[in-house]
């Protein structure tokens, strides 16, 4: 499943490692609340922002959850119109729906003409089993002309959870089609080769495909430029997302125990707080101990990924999982 980290376009992200780069020039601490202030300015809420990114860029969304919220009480016309972004994504990745479902559409109200707007509240609609509505409004977000192609890949989710399933492979079609189409002009694109890898994967097609998108994937991050801020991104996909998707991979050729080794190497570097990734990741170690035939530890990581993210994409197989592991296997 693409992770709910790509949910904000990659060129958002740069833009926020350009803001939250811009440091000022004097810095102290406030004795009080510990929050590094300008002493010039004394300007509490850019400080604020600015430790949110980085903790958003760090994958400590709970810790960014906070500053973004501080900060839009304390500015809350502010001039910065990525924060709501930012936080909705924070919300989904914390497993908060409802209050994603929310936000997402006070930024439909606020800028009815953007195509992200539109993605967001099906996405979190996805989440919250309200599947034809998420269905609507990935197809709203589809009708700009610059809208994204993984609101193909969500649709297709949507459309498979809803068990219409010509409909979903008629969708993950036109994903595949327009990942295509961005690769023959970019073919070092970041986004298009690690999504695409990622829709090969759940669709299990085409599957000797996805080490040549993650190659490239991984060739793309380590060649951007250095400085602080993108690296702190990079390695939350190096540390965790790529990895987790390599482990995958290996699961779907049936090599489980180095699956099951990417994996856990994936789990000791996931961002706090994660809801969604961190189920995912959950559910592939049990099936993988499933394949390897240690029913104990399969049915111990089944059942944290049922109870971390019960509405999830793997929500209703894994719980089939747990009912073929009869009490006397897993004893």
């Amino acid at each position: 499943m693409i992770s709910l980290k790509t949910n904000l376009l990659f060129s958002i992200l740069l833009v926020v490692c350009g803001c939250a780069a811009q440091k000022s020039n004097s810095i102290t601490a406030d004795p009080i609340s510990g929050v590094s202030v300008d002493s010039k300015e004394n300007n509490y809420a850019h400080v604020i922002r600015e430790q949110g990114y980085k903790r958003y860029l760090a994958g400590e969304f709970t810790r960014a959850i906070n500053h973004f919220e501080a900060y839009l009480v304390l500015d809350p016309k502010g001039e910065d119109q990525w924060i709501k972004y930012l936080l909705y994504y924070c919300y989904m990745a914390v497993g908060e729906y409802e209050r994603a479902l929310t936000l997402a559409k006070d930024l439909v109200h606020e800028k009815p003409y953007d195509f992200l707007s539109y993605q967001q509240i099906g996405l979190a609609q996805l989440w919250l089993g309200k599947l034809g509505d998420a269905i609507k409004n990935f197809q709203r977000s589809l009708e700009f002309e610059s809208h994204l192609p993984q609101a193909l890949f969500y649709q297709g989710l949507a459309y498979g959870q809803a068990r219409q399933f010509d409909k979903q492979e008629a969708v993950f079609k036109d994903a595949e089609n327009e990942y295509a189409q961005v690769l023959k002009s970019n073919p070092a694109d970041f986004k298009s080769n690690y999504e695409m890898a990622n829709l090969y994967l759940y669709w299990n097609k085409e599957v000797e495909k996805v080490p040549a998108l993650i190659s490239a994937a991984k060739g793309s991050l380590t060649s951007r430029l250095a400085d602080e801020d993108v690296l702190r991104e990079e390695s939350v996909y190096l540390n965790f997302h790529i990895p987790l998707l390599e482990g995958i991979y290996l699961y779907r050729t049936e090599k489980y125990q180095k699956s099951l080794h990417l994996l856990l190497a994936a789990l000791v570097n996931a961002p706090t707080g994660t809801v969604a990734d961190l189920s995912e990741l959950y559910y592939y170690m049990g099936a993988n101990y499933l394949a390897l035939e240690d029913p104990v530890r399969a049915r111990s990581f089944l059942e944290k990924a049922n109870r971390l993210d019960p509405r999830g994409m793997y929500a209703e197989v894994t719980r089939k999982m747990l009912r073929g592991i009869s009490p006397k296997k897993s004893e």
